[in-house]
């Protein structure tokens, strides 16, 4: 039986994707804050650009007589991008940037949908931060906008009742949940403490009775949250994302935990919470596709290129992969790793069917208007849960979180309440046309003036389009036409499971993975002309953040002392936030 929807995105009286006012202050970024050169030049799409054949093709026979590149660059994502751009702005350094996949932006690459939605290819990516230098430098290369991300989770009361309860816990966690004891309710801070006080099972040392720290991450759990909130969100919510019980995993992985003894639902306390208000992709194109130094190679595989060697000549490596993979002929055993499975559902409105709606292009998506009781918005469209992400922590369901990116203030068209000049238009070649999604016909819209003017792009630069003169924004002869779409009223969900194989997403920390990286680390240690950089180089889960920040920070060592290192081993960069 289908259930009755919700009517309206998560928000508050702070707005769509807000906390409640007293925590949505906490969080620095204000309107709209950063600059999207793309957009300011002309560019008015909401999807990922389409690239020139030449980019796309993985062929670098034709850069095989350039002059040597300064950096060969292995990872179109935070880490190589940013080092990209760095070398390119301070340095006048050339760099060529390859990718076996077919996009931009690597796990942080999202695209618009056929039915007008902004989806994230490798699930949800949610930015914060609290580095004033990281936010100084992220807002160069796009627009963004407040989002304090909150997560719901069911999770059976103490009475077996399913409850939708905030994570992390909260006090209005404990009384959905039944958990300060019969119909006792936690009211303030205090009581809040007393409680995490009376259930948190400290570890202690055998010989000496005195307190010592965690060993592994139930230890963790235990003294951090107390054994009732440890069954019913922790331990199987763990055991399904890690196939792994919290006690055979570090104690790291749950020490993360934050216990809020206020009202705070917020996820993270970071002072600067945004998502790009085009997308996570457009980051990335304004980052590598206008600069004259960069040059872009995506369908292209490092090992199967040096094993050919087709490979350009160059000064330097920047490696961004697994480094078990760059290491495979050493004969050591490979690095443990967790993946995500995403299974896509459209879910239409209940009460409407198949039914479909013509939109006009510029039309503020899903009839979003103003309620000016509140200064939030409202929304004629269904959407299928109460939050942008909720989790199912219990164990008779297999999936650990279902993401419905609708809820996110900027989907096509909701960025910015009012501006209707955001192009949502669907200009797509039809069957065939994967620009959006890899292997995906469905998501084929094509970005304006994106496909134009290639004869320009493949000349000046050895065959590689730099994005001023491949990508010129505001050229094609139909930008001010209006366009019908047609588009299904209802809403995109992903459930998320999490899984041994497929894409290497997230380390799996324990005592047997971390001795086998050092035996890499110890090779790599050796390596000339070679910088591994990232989470994957680095057997090591950085947030986004932190990825650009280890990569600023390697820049600013390579400025300085003339070599392109770590100033600070992983590690002090203190735990990311990991599968959530």
């Amino acid at each position: 039986a289908r259930h009755a929807m919700p009517t309206g995105p998560f928000a508050s009286s702070a707005g769509v994707g807000r906390a409640e006012p007293e925590w949505a202050v906490l969080n620095k970024v204000v309107g709209v804050c950063g600059e999207d050169a793309l957009f300011t030049s002309g560019e008015k799409s909401e999807a990922p650009l389409v690239l020139p054949s030449n980019v796309t093709d993985g062929d670098l026979s034709s850069l095989l007589k350039e002059t040597e590149f300064d950096l060969l660059i292995v990872g179109a994502g935070l880490s190589g991008a940013t080092l990209a751009e760095r070398c390119s702005k301070e340095l006048g350094m050339r760099s060529l940037v390859i990718d076996k996949r077919g996009h931009l932006g690597g796990n942080c690459y999202d695209y618009v949908t056929s039915d007008n939605i902004r989806a994230s290819k490798y699930g949800a990516h949610l930015f914060h931060t609290s580095s004033e230098k990281v936010w100084r430098y992220v807002t160069k290369f796009s627009e963004w906008i407040p989002f304090d991300h909150r997560v719901k989770g069911l999770v059976r009361d103490s009475d077996g009742k399913t409850q939708l309860v905030p994570i992390p816990p909260t006090q209005e966690t404990i009384n959905l949940l039944k958990l300060a004891g019969g119909s006792k309710e936690i009211e303030n801070e205090k009581e809040m403490e007393a409680w995490y006080a009376a259930q948190r099972v400290v570890p202690t040392d055998k010989k000496t009775g005195l307190p010592r720290p965690p060993k592994n991450g139930e230890e963790a759990a235990l003294s951090l949250v107390g054994p009732d909130l440890y069954e019913k969100i922790f331990k199987h919510y763990t055991k399904k994302q890690w196939d792994k019980y919290p006690e055979e995993l570090d104690a790291s992985v749950l020490m993360r935990l934050p216990c809020r003894t206020t009202t705070d639902d917020r996820y993270f306390s970071d002072t600067h919470q945004a998502l790009p208000r085009r997308g996570y992709t457009r980051i990335f194109e304004n980052m590598l596709l206008r600069d004259e130094n960069i040059a872009v190679k995506l369908n292209c595989d490092y090992f199967a290129n040096k094993q050919n060697d087709t490979l350009p000549r160059h000064k330097l490596l920047v490696y961004t992969g697994q480094i078990d993979t760059y290491y495979a002929s050493q004969g050591l055993p490979k690095l443990e790793y967790r993946s995500l499975r995403f299974e896509e559902t459209f879910v239409e409105d209940p009460g409407l069917g198949d039914e479909t709606e013509d939109v006009l292009d510029g039309e503020t998506n899903d009839g979003v208007v103003n309620d000016d009781s509140s200064g939030a918005e409202k929304t004629k469209e269904y959407f299928f849960q109460p939050a942008m992400v909720v989790n199912y922590p219990s164990p008779d369901v297999p999936w650990t979180r279902i993401v419905e990116y609708k809820h996110t203030p900027n989907q096509p068209g909701g960025a910015a309440p009012g501006d209707t000049s955001i192009d949502t238009r669907d200009t797509s070649n039809g069957p065939g046309d994967t620009g959006n999604g890899p292997g995906d016909t469905r998501n084929a819209t094509r970005a304006t003036g994106a496909a134009r003017n290639r004869r320009d792009a493949t000349n000046r630069n050895g065959g590689v389009p730099r994005c001023a003169t491949s990508i010129e924004s505001g050229t094609n002869t139909n930008s001010n036409a209006t366009v019908k779409k047609r588009r299904r009223k209802g809403t995109l969900i992903a459930k998320e499971f999490s899984t041994a194989v497929g894409e290497p997403y997230y380390p799996v920390p324990n005592p047997k993975n971390r001795a086998l990286y050092e035996k890499y680390a110890a090779l790599a240690k050796q390596e000339k002309n070679v910088a591994f950089v990232g989470r994957l180089a680095s057997y090591k889960y950085f947030n986004m953040d932190q990825a650009v920040l280890n990569a600023l920070e390697m820049f600013e060592n390579l400025q300085e002392n003339g070599v392109l290192a770590p100033k600070r081993p992983p590690h002090l960069f203190g735990e990311g936030d990991g599968m959530k």
